[in-house]
């Protein structure tokens, strides 16, 4: 370090310190970025399926006039359909502040214990609810700056504005944030339904075929077949819903956000790669005099060539240095931001 060529390189990197770091917070930024979006991309991949696939994802969402017990224990000893339970969706609107109202989408769930198809999984509170309480999903709580045995005004559409007790929370993986989507999500009984205003009877048949669960077209053939049994048993189909197979509802959404995140940020690691090539060329072009006059001493071109990589070295070493261990960091942290597909 203490050579000639040594010192004129210090003082040439101290001369040019504010474009140096420049260069170097360029790299660092873009760096940081890539490596915060390819671990966030992969990530979520992993952990979207696995959650979702966790639930155990109906294959068909089938709304009819009524659905019993009969109907469901005949259902899912049909061939081609490997399981089969009841529910029912309930739109309403739930009172957040006097003269306020929040859309509710209400799951209504017959038996919380014995539910094994696109099922929630318990967070917090008591589980399963007991008669005239709500779970809503763990999201709608901060949301709405509620806590768990708060009270919460709902009204369905053929009832009155009622207050319910909120007994506890849980995550369904299936849905959305309720931040995103400004819903309130709840989870009642037949009985809770009944206190809202709202009929017990039960109105979506949720279906698992068992052939081929992952290919659309075997759902579509399967699920049309049982559609047309169902005609033929009194029943009216009002409406058939076949979710993405083996997909998050919302994975293609997220995918292609994260996708284009990682598209600019590989953009800005290609423009910091120019950055450093331009501000390398002007500081050679500067010193065109000087390396002349160290090879007219007898100085080797090796020696140039390791003046312009040390300096490439110096900024790329300074700008890289913990960035990916940070940009690691950075996407399991973008991840957790989204917790409706973190672990529940």
């Amino acid at each position: 370090m203490n050579s000639p060529r040594w010192k004129k390189l210090l003082r040439d990197l101290q001369s040019a310190q504010g474009r140096m770091a420049m260069m170097v917070i360029a790299i660092a930024v873009s760096i940081f970025s890539v490596g915060t979006f390819l671990s966030a991309y992969t990530i979520a991949r992993r952990e979207m399926s696995r959650n979702y696939l966790g639930t155990n994802p109906a294959s068909a969402f089938i709304e009819l006039d009524r659905v019993d017990d009969a109907l469901v224990k005949a259902v899912s000893e049909r061939e081609g359909i490997s399981e089969a339970e009841a529910t029912s969706w309930v739109g309403g609107r739930a009172e957040i502040s006097p003269n306020e109202w929040m859309p509710v989408l209400l799951f209504v769930v017959p038996d919380f214990e014995t539910s094994h198809v696109s099922t929630v999984a318990p967070d917090a509170g008591a589980y399963p609810p007991s008669e005239q309480t709500i779970l809503v999903e763990r999201e709608v709580l901060p949301m709405l700056d509620l806590n768990i045995g708060d009270a919460i005004t709902i009204q369905t559409p053929n009832g009155t504005k009622q207050q319910i007790k909120i007994s506890g929370t849980v995550h369904d993986p299936a849905l959305a944030p309720a931040w995103q989507e400004q819903t309130v999500y709840g989870y009642i009984t037949p009985a809770t339904l009944a206190m809202l205003g709202e009929g017990e009877t039960l109105n979506i048949l949720k279906v698992i075929v068992s052939d081929e669960p992952y290919n659309v077209t075997a759902i579509e053939s399967t699920v049309s077949e049982l559609a047309v049994w169902l005609k033929a048993q009194g029943y009216v189909v009002h409406e058939i819903r076949i979710p993405p197979p083996g997909r998050h509802p919302h994975q293609s959404q997220m995918t292609s956000v994260i996708t284009l995140f990682l598209v600019f940020s590989f953009m800005a690691l290609l423009l910091s790669a120019i950055l450093s090539a331009t501000m390398i060329n002007g500081l050679l072009a500067q010193q065109i005099r000087q390396i002349g006059i160290m090879k007219a001493i007898g100085a080797r071109t090796s020696a140039d060539h390791e003046f312009v990589s040390c300096v490439d070295r110096f900024a790329w070493h300074c700008g890289v240095a913990d960035r990916c261990t940070a940009g690691h960091c950075g996407g399991t942290r973008f991840h957790e931001c989204d917790r409706s597909t973190s672990q529940p």
